[in-house]
Order: C-alpha cells, then sequence, then structure tokens
C-alpha cells in the first residue's frame, strides 16, 4: 500500500518550517502525527493531500490546540476513522494491516518527554509486517520505510524504547482504495 516514493518526511523543505497548527513548534519539530496521517490518508483513500494543506484543513476544523493535534478529529477531516486505540495489540494491528487498514505507532523512547496524547514521544505509521514478523513502517523523522521488531520493548533511536500506543485507522465509509 505504501511504498518508499510515498513515505513523507517532517522535515522536507516544502513543509519542514511550517507552523505545526496555531502554535509555536513546526511540522520538522513536531510534525510526526501529521506526517502519519496525511500519509495514511493518500495510501488509504487514494488521494494526493500535502502536509501543508493537511495542516490547514485540520487547523481550520479546530483540530489544533496550540501546536497539539487532536487525532480523531484530525483524522475524520482527512477522511480517517480510528477504530482502535490500545496498548500494544499485536494481532488486533497485524490483522488490520493484513485487511488493508494502517496503524500509528506511538513510542516513547525519550524519557521524560510526551506528545500529550501518551507518554509517545515519536509516531510512525505501521504499513506491513515482514517475514520475520518485524513491522514495516513508514518514519516522518527519515522520510524511509523501515524495520521495528514486534516486541512489547524494541530498540528504537534509544536503548529503551517502548510502542506505548497503536492506533488503527480505516478509511471513513470503510472503502480501502487500491486493496
Amino acid at each position: 500500500m505504501i511504498d518508499a516514493s510515498h513515505v513523507i518526511s517532517q522535515s522536507d523543505r516544502r513543509w519542514g518550517q511550517a507552523i505545526l497548527g496555531s502554535g509555536k513548534r513546526t511540522v520538522a519539530s513536531s510534525g510526526c502525527l501529521l506526517c502519519c496521517l496525511v500519509m495514511a490518508s493518500n495510501a488509504m483513500r487514494g488521494t494526493n493531500v500535502g502536509v501543508i494543506q493537511a495542516n490547514e484543513m485540520i487547523l481550520g476544523a479546530g483540530g489544533f490546540a496550540g501546536s497539539g493535534l487532536n487525532f480523531r478529529k484530525a483524522a475524520k477531516v482527512l477522511g480517517l476513522d480510528q477504530v482502535y486505540v490500545g496498548q500494544y495489540y499485536v494481532k488486533e494491528a497485524a490483522a488490520a494491516i493484513a485487511n488493508g487498514d494502517l496503524a500509528v505507532f506511538g513510542i516513547d523512547y525519550k524519557e521524560g518527554s510526551s506528545s500529550g496524547l501518551s507518554d509517545a514521544d515519536h509516531f510512525v505509521l505501521g504499513v506491513g509486517v515482514d517475514g520475520s514478523g518485524s513491522w514495516r513502517i513508514a518514519d516522518p523523522a527519515t522520510g524511509l520505510l523501515g524495520l521495528l521488531p514486534q516486541t512489547e520493548k524494541t530498540i528504537y533511536r534509544g536503548p529503551h524504547a517502548v510502542i506505548c500506543e497503536m492506533r488503527i485507522l480505516t478509511p471513513l465509509g470503510g472503502v480501502v482504495a487500491n486493496a
């Protein structure tokens, strides 16, 4: 569903310095969740919404508190529905991804840092599972596809990173593009 050409980097020169929502942070510094939602929307709905356009649409719909993103409202603005939220439910997320849905993984890798939604301080988009059982992810911090082991405690940009939340997304109306 998502290949390397569809992965969005939050630091891209076209939008990295744009203000996130109505706050003081930029997309480059704090826009990983926004970029995950844009990638998911474009992949699942067959659209080509840009990061700046999505930022403006969500802001216009009241989906930001400063630079803080209201996940459910932002997802709906982009034509997505959050159908499941949990801490770490591998079977549910793997089944959803195999079914054409996508999952946003909140990752806690910096002690004492959080997003305001949970202990997560970075978000990646789960796009598949490889043959070894690792999650295939689209990482807006790097703008690349990568792998993340399917364990509760995993090494990801730090020695003690933990996947602390999963949010499974489906298109509003239940129709997956290119499925």
